[in-house]
Formats: C-alpha cells, structure tokens, sequence
C-alpha cells in the first residue's frame, strides 16, 4: 500500500469524522453567543458527559469559564450557511444572533441560545478545564438534552436525510452523513 505523508498540523483531520457541533454561550452581561466548534466528543455515559476543545482566546472560552455552563447542539445540513456565518466573525466584535438573525430558544436548564432545528442538544455544566497549549478541554456534564423525535427510530438517532448532520474536514470544507 502506498501512503501519503502529511504535513503534522493537518493530521488531527484524520480523527475529525464526529459531527461539527455549536457551542452555546452567555457573557456575564447576558449577551448569547454561538460558535462552531469541531473538537468534541462524547467522554462517558454514567455519568453523561461530554467534551469541546476551545481556544482560550475565545470569548466562548470566556463565557464558559465565566459562566462554568454551556449548550452544545448539532446542527443540520440545511444549517450549514449559518454555521458558516457564526463561524466568519468574533463574539466578542458581533452579536452573532442580531447579525444573522435566525430563529433560537432558549435551554430548559441552562440559560444560553439554541438555534431551531437542530438534530439535537445538550444542556451542560462544566465539571473539569485541562489546559492543552493554548486548547482549553472543556468536560460538560450534560444536565438535558434532547433531539427531534422525527429523526429517531426505534429510540435510536438517524443523522440521514433532513436531518444529516455537517463534518468539518478543514478550511472551508465539509461533508455531511448525506455522503456516506
């Protein structure tokens, strides 16, 4: 088999197959604030919990730190301009929600914006920040979450169709579970 070197800091796309997430933030002011983030996974089931990757940078890392909750949610194919747009600019520069004005509710639990129609979300509280370089590993423990019931079937999420989610492979590139 013949194999193609990569240049090192392109490698972490050969892990970035899970869903693109948005991560849902509140300033101290009370001020929302939506940003794509590609590093996240699921940590554990028992407790649930799950994990971003965030630039310390960042005003999502500063609400969160600020804040210690957040809402992550999985946006949809039909969502990718507006992923595309909460990811052109700073929180900190933009009111993302009046710029690019989209329809949201707010969390059951935590008090932070969830843009409508996306697949799903989790409502989280932060349980634990590592720090990695200038990486921030967020651990949430997911306090609600819900998902569109028309994309279950037999209890089980079916990220097809309508409801396939969005994969960032890097810069301005994609792909979607409609491509598998």
């Amino acid at each position: 088999m013949l194999y193609k070197k990569m240049d090192t800091d392109s490698a972490y796309r050969l892990l970035n197959h899970g869903p693109l997430a948005l991560v849902s933030t509140r300033s101290g002011r009370g001020e929302y604030d939506i940003a794509p983030v590609m590093w996240n996974c699921p940590v554990n089931d028992e407790p649930a919990q799950l994990m971003v990757a965030v630039y310390e940078g960042h005003k999502t890392f500063k609400n969160i730190r600020a804040n210690k909750e957040f809402i992550i949610s999985v946006p949809v194919v039909s969502q990718l301009k507006l992923v595309q747009e909460l990811g052109s600019v700073s929180g900190k520069k933009v009111n993302k929600l009046e710029e690019f004005d989209f329809e949201y509710f707010k969390g059951q639990v935590i008090d932070c914006a969830v843009p409508a129609g996306v697949l799903g979300f989790a409502e989280c509280r932060v349980n634990k920040i590592f720090t990695q370089c200038e990486t921030k590993l967020v651990i949430g423990d997911i306090v609600r979450a819900e998902v569109l019931s028309a994309a279950l079937k037999n209890d089980l999420i079916r990220p097809v169709g309508k409801f396939a989610t969005l994969h960032h492979t890097g810069s301005s590139s994609f792909i979607s579970t409609k491509d598998i």
